[in-house]
C-alpha cells in the first residue's frame, strides 16, 4: 500500500493517490482477491487511516498507516 503512496499528491501527512487502481487491478497485482482488498480497505477506513474517494485513495497518515500494515 504504501509504494504507490509514494507517488500520489502530497499534504501534510496526507497523500493522495488519483486515480486510484480499482479493488481488483490491486488485487491482480498482489495476487490476492479482490474481496480481500476490499475487507482491507474498510478496516483500514474504520481505524481512520485511508479515505476512499470516487476514484482516488486518501492516506490521512501515512506513518501511522505504516504501523498498522502487517
Amino acid at each position: 500500500m504504501l509504494r504507490p503512496a509514494a507517488h500520489g499528491l502530497a499534504c501534510d501527512r496526507q497523500i493522495i493517490i488519483k486515480p486510484a487502481r480499482t479493488h481488483y487491478e490491486i488485487a491482480s497485482r498482489i495476487r490476492s482477491h479482490r474481496e480481500a482488498v476490499t475487507r482491507e480497505f474498510n478496516r483500514l477506513q474504520e481505524e481512520k487511516a485511508i479515505e476512499l474517494r470516487c476514484r482516488e485513495i486518501c492516506f490521512l497518515d501515512r506513518v501511522r498507516l505504516a504501523t498498522l500494515s502487517p
